[in-house]
């Protein structure tokens, strides 16, 4: 069962999303708290849902790049994170917010 990070449609479905399994969960989480990645660890309950205003995407996307940067990261994380880089911005490009939804 994923964490699917999501953007939105006007009607309230899901128009992109990106998936991320527990373990690559575990490790971004971890790592973001090791760097006190604040906008990242909005996230970190793997069970709970969490939004990202637009207005947090400079500060996300700058943790994002930060995180793919780091030494030893599994490559499962490194193109979740690649991924997510890419939802953040076609998100701003519409105007949404990210939504983390659990399943």
């Amino acid at each position: 069962m994923p964490l699917d990070f999501a953007v939105l449609d006007p009607n309230g479905r899901i128009d992109r999303y990106v998936p991320i399994g527990p373990d690559a969960h575990h490790e971004i989480v971890s790592l973001a708290s090791q760097n006190a990645f604040e906008f990242i660890l909005r996230f970190k309950d793997f069970y709970e849902d969490a939004t990202v205003p637009i207005e947090s995407f400079p500060s996300l996307s700058a943790e994002v790049a930060a995180l793919q940067q780091t030494p030893g990261v599994s490559e499962e994380s490194r193109r979740f994170l690649s991924r997510l880089a890419d939802l953040i911005g076609y998100a701003a490009e519409q105007g949404r917010p990210i939504q983390a939804i659990s399943d």
